[in-house]
């Protein structure tokens, strides 16, 4: 009977691609309600019909991983939170991708955006990863 070594080529290279082809289905985790992260925004553009959030990703993170939370305040001004729903858990360098979001209440006549999320300076990321 022949013996099976796992040290051969061959099987260290299936072994590789199974190891490398599974992370692909822990790229889109769902979070729990009590859970939901608000996300950290490096910048919002602010469009008749939209919001264009910058956002970090690691090469998972899509429009669909987000929801926005808003409220109007009073008859001018909403309340605005980008929340997101799915984890990123891919290991990419990270870097700064654009979220958008249609705008909610787009019936009152120029609306004042209210945003509560943090905020960051894009520019600190070349200070944290080296660039």
């Amino acid at each position: 009977m022949k013996k099976f070594n796992i040290f051969s080529p061959l099987v260290f290279t299936l072994l590789l691609l199974f190891s490398a082809g599974s992370q692909c289905g822990y790229e889109n985790v769902d979070i729990s309600e009590e859970k939901k992260m608000i996300e950290v925004l490096y910048g919002v553009e602010v469009y008749s019909d939209s919001f264009e959030f910058q956002v970090l990703s690691s090469g998972c993170t899509h429009n669909e991983h987000f929801k926005l939370q808003a409220s109007q305040l009073n008859d001018n001004q909403i309340s605005v939170q980008l929340i997101r729903t799915k984890k990123d858990l891919c290991r990419a360098l990270p870097w700064l991708i654009n979220i958008k979001v249609a705008i909610p209440f787009s019936d009152i006549l120029y609306p004042e955006f209210i945003f509560t999320n943090p905020f960051k300076n894009k520019h600190s990321l070349k200070n944290t990863y080296g660039n």
